[in-house]
């Protein structure tokens, strides 16, 4: 099962050691970098979210509205970013046929 799970997701090897051994055929992915930007846009999505519907219900509405404008953005390079990877775009229905399929 975790060979299975190696092939489709290809972690990288450093924690992974004798199950990505045995899968040698599958090339783990160097993707560090793109792993860092959705982390710091999801994260940053989610804290300015929270901060702008702060913001607006104790009255700062403009410094509310910015934060929300913020989340907004962050959450729109995170839905591009993860589509340009191959991530389901739209529904749940999408992510449910990649799973029958099991191309998840």
């Amino acid at each position: 099962m975790l060979r299975a799970f190696c092939r489709r997701i290809r972690p990288r090897a450093l924690m992974w050691g004798s199950v990505a051994r045995a899968c040698a055929e599958v090339a783990p992915r160097n993707d560090l970098a793109t792993a860092f930007l959705n982390g710091l846009a999801g994260s940053t999505m989610i804290s300015m979210a929270l901060f702008g519907v702060e913001k607006c219900l104790l009255g700062a509405r403009g410094l509310g509205l910015g934060f929300l404008g913020i989340a907004g953005v962050c959450g729109g390079v995170l839905s591009w970013h993860l589509r340009r990877q191959g991530w389901p775009a739209g529904s749940n229905k999408a992510f449910c046929e990649m799973r029958k399929h099991n191309e998840l």
